[in-house]
């Protein structure tokens, strides 16, 4: 049975803007180049209130593979619950044509361009939480190579680290960086930032480090280095030799950095950016990355190209990854990539921390169904196993079974396992009655909620069936007021489809639902000859059957002998109905000539190898069988 149930509580989701203004800084620099090993890392950079990521270097051939956990001793992995996604080293010459190349919401990017450099970003995750991350490197062969020694340590910011003004600093380094990796770390600051070379500055060779990505040691923006301040750059060439870093400032000379050496610094500030304009965003599927283009609008509503800045994005759904762009290339950020948790109605805002200009899209539809869950969140490890196992599995062992998460829009985590329905006390007509209240899936055509109340938590009577809709959090009351009864509960059972339970739920009403005589698997409303079972495993209407979809036995002629065979239609995807074809001549013994499960094709077509004896007589029979759980 495809079918749990739960009573709990809701969450509110709410949405902040916030506007900044821009502003020129001059800075005094400190600088330096750091020797670069040979196999360098693990580090935290571009650590942000919600994820974050982890570089490092590595000799080994093969794909990065990171693990992440819950505590230092590394007893309490919680890989499974966070995406982790890998990005290239190197902007691709027409993003949009490459989407793909962007991100890899199932695996990992390894050894990209040659270079060895491994860059993999992790969420989602509660600000200011402390996890541990184990790097490492699976070769060719599937041989796992961990980086040795303690675990990488990483607290995620309490705030997003927005600043008062924009400070960015751009560098320009020797040709054929194009691809390398360029790491900022400045005093008093807890991680360092990242930047990608010729990833998002609008230069092969140049990179632009948005300082507002600083936090100090309690996680908050790193203060406003009105005075100046000192950082060091460490350029990451990969597998080629260490070359000469240039910094380049606004009058177009600069200095080579080649120990350290102190200068007055204009940093790289924002172009007016009016507004931000969304290309129109397509309908998708809850869990899974979609693309969005944004492009910079002036106010006289031409481009502005000279906009090199970032994003954050925010929505009113689930918003998993995507909250932070790279830099825009010519005022345009091209297939940024997006996930959505939720299913519904649902529209992205874009706005600049720094500029304050915002933009909005038009609404675009999340759907989901059961399988598009599976690979969003599901554990992999159950990827081919039945229907029933992958409902009720449990990842994580938190008592909140994966159909309930799906149903619930829980997540992979189970919302860390808090439960999913809120209890209430409504009033109608001066009476007091129990209700509960829950979250449903808005576009999903393989669930159905079932409400019912019970007064002594033996017998329970269906109040409601309610379908996936509009809005989101729905509230049932229970029929009995609370004057009346000395204890009442509500519970909601989760039916998901290609089973009995879900057909029976779907085709009748509360009042048939609670009556075995109406809706049970032996019944047969109208008196039609025809129990529900088989109603329900010939893919008919629970009320209203087509009686043309009966199996239908026919004859034909071979080597003069007469033989049938019968003819019906099978459900392609249920795990809970067998299909017999039977033969008799000597009624009521029957013999078995072939059984079928569900499946492909639908239409089957069985011949009697047995012809019908002279002078006797041959039937042909389908019987339809549930399958027993096990």
């Amino acid at each position: 049975m495809s079918s749990t149930g739960a009573i709990c509580g809701r969450k509110e989701a709410g949405m902040n803007k916030a506007c900044f203004q821009r502003a020129l800084l001059a800075l005094a620099v400190c600088a330096g180049l750091c020797a670069v090993p040979a196999s360098a890392g693990p580090m935290a950079v571009n650590v942000g209130s919600s994820e974050f990521s982890v570089f490092w270097q590595s000799d080994v051939v093969g794909e990065p593979e990171l693990r992440i956990f819950a505590d230092e001793a590394e007893t309490e992995e919680i890989t499974s619950e966070l995406r982790r996604e890998a990005f290239p080293l190197a902007a691709p010459p027409n993003p949009r044509d490459d989407a793909d190349q962007r991100v890899q919401a199932a695996g990992f990017r390894g050894m990209i361009g040659g270079r060895g450099l491994m860059l993999v970003r992790v969420g989602p995750l509660e600000g200011g939480r402390t996890v541990f991350a184990r790097a490492g490197v699976r070769d060719a062969d599937g041989t796992l190579h961990e980086v040795s020694g303690p675990p990488l340590e990483v607290t995620t910011a309490e705030v997003t680290p927005f600043v008062s003004a924009n400070r960015k600093a751009a560098f320009t380094f020797s040709s054929g960086a194009t691809g390398s990796v360029a790491v900022l770390n400045a005093d008093g600051a807890r991680h360092p930032i990242l930047a990608i070379i010729g990833d998002a500055s609008g230069s092969s060779d140049s990179c632009v480090f948005a300082l507002s990505g600083l936090l100090d040691d309690a996680g908050k923006p790193l203060v406003d280095p009105a005075d100046g301040f000192s950082f060091e750059v460490t350029h990451f060439p990969g597998t080629d030799a260490p070359g000469t870093m240039v910094a380049t400032d606004a009058g177009g000379d600069g200095f080579e950095v080649a120990g350290l050496a102190t200068r007055i610094f204009e940093l790289v500030t924002d172009v007016d950016v009016a507004y931000f304009e969304f290309d129109p965003v397509d309908d998708g599927l809850a869990g899974q990355p979609f693309m969005v283009r944004v492009t910079a609008r002036t106010a006289e509503d031409d481009i502005a190209s000279d906009f090199t800045g970032s994003v954050e994005f925010i929505s009113d759904g689930r918003l998993e990854a995507g909250g932070v762009s790279g830099a825009f290339v010519g005022g345009v950020l091209e297939g940024h990539p997006v996930v959505i948790g939720d299913t519904g109605e649902h529209q992205l805002v874009a706005t600049d921390p720094v500029g304050g200009a915002i933009g909005v899209s038009r609404q675009f539809t999340m759907s989901s169904d059961w399988d598009n869950w599976m690979s969003a969140y599901g554990d992999p490890a159950l990827a081919d196993a039945g229907l029933r196992e992958q409902r009720l599995s449990d990842p994580g062992g938190i008592g909140v079974p994966s159909l309930m998460r799906y149903a619930f829009e829980l997540g992979a985590d189970a919302d860390g396992g808090r439960s999913p329905t809120e209890p209430t006390v409504e009033q109608e007509d001066g009476e007091r009655y129990a209700g509960i209240t829950f979250r449903r899936l808005q576009y999903a055509p393989d669930v159905r909620y079932v409400v019912s109340g019970s007064g002594d938590l033996e017998s329970w009577e269906v109040l409601q069936v309610v379908e996936p809709g509009t809005p989101a959090w729905v509230t049932v009351r229970d029929r009995v007021p609370m004057s009346q009864a000395s204890a009442r509960y509500l519970r909601v059972e989760v039916v998901g489809d290609r089973n009995f339970r879900y057909w029976q739920v779907a085709g009748f009403d509360p009042q048939g639902i609670n009556d075995p005589a109406v809706s049970g698997p032996d019944a047969d409303p109208g008196g039609l000859g025809v129990r529900n079972f088989a109603r329900y495993a010939l893919g008919m209407d629970p009320v209203e059957p087509d009686l043309e979809l009966l199996p239908a036995v026919g004859s034909f002629q071979q080597n003069g002998d007469v033989f049938q065979r019968i003819d019906f239609r099978r459900l392609t995807d249920a795990e809970d109905v067998r299909y017999i074809v039977e033969a008799t001549s000597d009624f009521p013994d029957w013999n078995v000539i072939e059984e079928f499960g569900a499946g492909e094709p639908a239409a089957l077509s069985v011949i009697d190898p047995t012809p019908v004896p002279d002078g006797g007589y041959r039937f042909l029979r389908v019987r339809m069988e549930p399958i027993d759980e096990p």
